[in-house]
C-alpha cells in the first residue's frame, strides 16, 4: 500500500495527525499524581520526537530531489488511465490480503502507540521519581578531593554540601584551578542535565537553548570581567602590592616631579611594583614614568625583576591557567543556571534530608518501602501519592500543626494563640499568603515588600502599614502627598510684609501693590 511515494506522503500526514491528536488528549488529563505527571511528560515527549522524525522524512519526500515523486504524478495523469487504475487496484488487494486491518469502528487515534517507542525513565530510590536530587556519589567525590581541603571548612556532612555546593563565589580561585575541581564541575553539570531530561523532559529543549545562549554570551562577559569570583586576564590591573601604597603616576607629568621623591623612595616604589630598582636617580625616574597607564601584564619583561626567560615561562604558565579558569567559570555559570531552574527540587531535597535526620530507623525504612511500591508501577493510585504527602507531615500531628525548633509539633494552644491557622494575603506581594498575625505584620518591613512597593512607585513608610491592596496604597499615597504639600512653607502666602502705614500684607499682595505704585 505504501509502495508509491504519493501514498507514503499521505500516510505520514495521517500518522502526524494521529500523534498530534493523542498528545492533545494526553495534555487534557490534569488530575494525576507526581509519578503519573512524570510519565505523562515522557509519553508526550516521545510522541513529539516521533512527530519531528516523521516531519523530517516528509520534508525529504516533498523536496523530491531525485524527481521520482513528480515522475509518479506525471504517470498517473498521462497514458492509459484505466490500466493504471486497475494496476493500482490489484496492488491494493494484494497488500490487504497480506495485511488484514479491521477498518470497522477504527478511529483516528486508535493504535497510535504502535508508532512510538516509549522508554521508561530510570530514577534512584533517593530521587523518588524526580522529587529530589541524589548527589551522594558527587558528594563522596568532593570529600575525597586531595587538592581542595581548604574549600571544605563548613561542608562536613551531606546536608551542608547541599546548601552550599552551588555557592561558587565563596571559593577562592586559587583552590579551583586543578583537574579534580574541573572533573567535579563536569560531574555536577552532567547529573543536572540528565536529571532534568528524566524529571522534566518537556523542558529539556528549553534548557539546551538557554545553555547555548549562555555559552555564546560568555566570551564577552569574560573579557569584561563580569564573572563573579573570576577575573579575565584582559581586566587584570594588579601590581604585587596594593595600589594604596603606591604613588599615583596619573598625577605625575614629568621626570623632575619624580626626582623630588628621592632615590630611596623611587627604589622602594619600583620594588613594590615588581620592577628593577637599580641605577641612578634619573634612571629610576625614567623607568617608573615609562610604565604610566600600563597594566602589570603589559609592562616589558626587561623592566621586571628576574630574567626574561623566567618571565616568559611564567607568562606561559599564566596563559594555561587562564584557559582553565575560563573553562571552570563557564561550567560554574551553566550549573548556576540549571540550579535556578531546579531551585524547588533543591529546596525539597534539603528539607527531606533535614527531616530524615530527625526520624528513627523504622520511619525511614517505612518511607523506603512506600517509595519502592511507588517505583514498582503504582503510579496512578491516589493512595500512594497521599501516603507520600502525608509522610511530609510530622508524626503524631493529625491537625497539621507546624513544627517548632526541635522538629516536633508546637502545642495546639500556642497554635491558636498566635492565630497560625488564619491566612492573610498581600496583593502588593503578588497574593503571597502569611499564616498568623505576627508573620503578616513582620512582612511589611521585609525587603520583598519594600521592593514591590518601589515597583508601584510608593515609598514603604509607616503610613502604608496594614495596606495590602495596590489600589488602596495608591489612593493613600495621593492623600499623604496632599497633606504634606499643605504643610510645606509657601512664601507667596505665608511671608509677611509691612507698608509705610503699618499694614501687614503677604508677599504676593505686597508685590502686586508695589508694582502698581499704590504703596
Amino acid at each position: 500500500m505504501s509502495s508509491t511515494i504519493v501514498e507514503q506522503t499521505r500516510a505520514i500526514f495521517e500518522d502526524i495527525e494521529r500523534l498530534e491528536l493523542a498528545i492533545s488528549k494526553e495534555m487534557q488529563e490534569t488530575s494525576l499524581s507526581h509519578v503519573g505527571n512524570v510519565m505523562q511528560q515522557h509519553r508526550i515527549n516521545d510522541r513529539l520526537k516521533r512527530v519531528v522524525e516523521l516531519a523530517e522524512t516528509q520534508s525529504k519526500l516533498l523536496k523530491d530531489e531525485d524527481g521520482s515523486r513528480q515522475q509518479e504524478i506525471s504517470n498517473m495523469s498521462s497514458g492509459n488511465v484505466f490500466s493504471q487504475f486497475y494496476d493500482s487496484l490489484r496492488e491494493l488487494r494484494d497488500y490487504h490480503k497480506k495485511h488484514v486491518v479491521p477498518v470497522e469502528g477504527l478511529k483516528l487515534d486508535d493504535n497510535v502507540d504502535c508508532l512510538v517507542n516509549f522508554h521508561q525513565p530510570e530514577f534512584t530510590g533517593e530521587e523518588s521519581y524526580g522529587r529530589y536530587f541524589d548527589l551522594h556519589r558527587i558528594y563522596h567525590y568532593w570529600t575525597n578531593m586531595k587538592t581542595t581541603i581548604n574549600m571544605k571548612k563548613n561542608q562536613t556532612d551531606y546536608l551542608n554540601f547541599l546548601k552550599t555546593f552551588h555557592l561558587f563565589h565563596e571559593i577562592s580561585p586559587q583552590h579551583k584551578i586543578n583537574s579534580e575541581y574541573e572533573e567535579y564541575l563536569k560531574s555536577l553539570l552532567d547529573y543536572f542535565v540528565d536529571f532534568q531530561k528524566r524529571a522534566q523532559p518537556l523542558l529539556s529543549n528549553d534548557l539546551e537553548v538557554k545553555l547555548q545562549k549562555l555559552e555564546a554570551d560568555f566570551d564577552e562577559r569574560w573579557k569584561q570581567g563580569k564573572i563573579s569570583s573570576w577575573t579575565s586576564p584582559n581586566t587584570q590591573n594588579d601590581f604585587p602590592t596594593s595600589k594604596e601604597d603606591l604613588i599615583n603616576l596619573e598625577n605625575i607629568l614629568s621626570i623632575e616631579e619624580l626626582k623630588e621623591f628621592g632615590a630611596e623612595k623611587l627604589k622602594d616604589e619600583l620594588q613594590k611594583r615588581g620592577l628593577k630598582c637599580g641605577g641612578s636617580l634619573e634612571e629610576r625616574a625614567i623607568r617608573l614614568l615609562s610604565i604610566k597607564g600600563l597594566n602589570y601584564s603589559d609592562i616589558p619583561l626587561n623592566l621586571k625583576v628576574g630574567k626574561s626567560t623566567k618571565a616568559k615561562e611564567l607568562t606561559t604558565q599564566e596563559i594555561i591557567e587562564n584557559k582553565r579558569s575560563k573553562r571552570l567559570a563557564l561550567l560554574e555559570s551553566k550549573i548556576s543556571l540549571i540550579i535556578e531552574l531546579l531551585q524547588e527540587v533543591l529546596d525539597a531535597t534539603v528539607n527531606r534530608v533535614e527531616r530524615n535526620q530527625s526520624r528513627t530507623y523504622e520511619e525511614i525504612e517505612a518511607q523506603h518501602e512506600r517509595e519502592s511500591r511507588l517505583s514498582d508501577g503504582e503510579e496512578g493510585g491516589d493512595g500512594v501519592e497521599s501516603e507520600e504527602e502525608d509522610d511530609d507531615r510530622p508524626k503524631g500531628n493529625p491537625k497539621n500543626v507546624p513544627p517548632g525548633y526541635d522538629g516536633k509539633p508546637i502545642p495546639f494552644w500556642l497554635f491558636k494563640l498566635h492565630g497560625l491557622g488564619i491566612e492573610y494575603k498581600c496583593q502588593i506581594c503578588g497574593d503571597q499568603s502569611f499564616w498568623g498575625r505576627r508573620a503578616f505584620e513582620r512582612h511589611f518591613q521585609e525587603p520583598h515588600h519594600a521592593f514591590r512597593m518601589r515597583m508601584i512607585g510608593i515609598p514603604n513608610t509607616k503610613h502604608f502599614h496594614e495596606i495590602t491592596r495596590i489600589e488602596d496604597a495608591k489612593i493613600l499615597y495621593e492623600k499623604v502627598k496632599a497633606e504634606q504639600m499643605s504643610k510645606v512653607w509657601k512664601p507667596d502666602v505665608e511671608e509677611e510684609f509691612e507698608d509705610s502705614d503699618g499694614n501687614v500684607l503677604n508677599r504676593k499682595t505686597f508685590e502686586d501693590l508695589q508694582r502698581q505704585g499704590l504703596l
